[in-house]
């Protein structure tokens, strides 16, 4: 079947499985980039010395959980 084939849903679909395609892969590359740049980093001496996370970290970090808790609490509620 030719790509240039179908109705317009059927291209319409096709374009957004390649772009989600497109995206999981790009998401997996940075995550495989991620780990290998983390593995190669902990052979260094001076890897994490004096190394300390900010606090605005830890803050934003509780906002994202407590958000997430949020949004579950409210789509529970929606269905129920």
């Amino acid at each position: 079947m030719n790509f240039t084939e179908g109705t317009n849903e059927e291209k319409s679909i096709r374009a957004k499985k390649m772009m989600l395609l497109f995206g999981l892969l790009s998401i997996t590359m940075t995550f495989a980039g991620l780990t290998s740049a983390y593995i190669v980093s902990k052979g260094r001496p001076d890897w994490l010395v004096d190394f300390e996370l900010p606090a605005l970290f830890f803050y934003s970090t509780i906002m994202l959980v407590i958000s997430s808790i949020t949004i579950q609490i409210s789509k529970y509620n929606l269905t129920n």
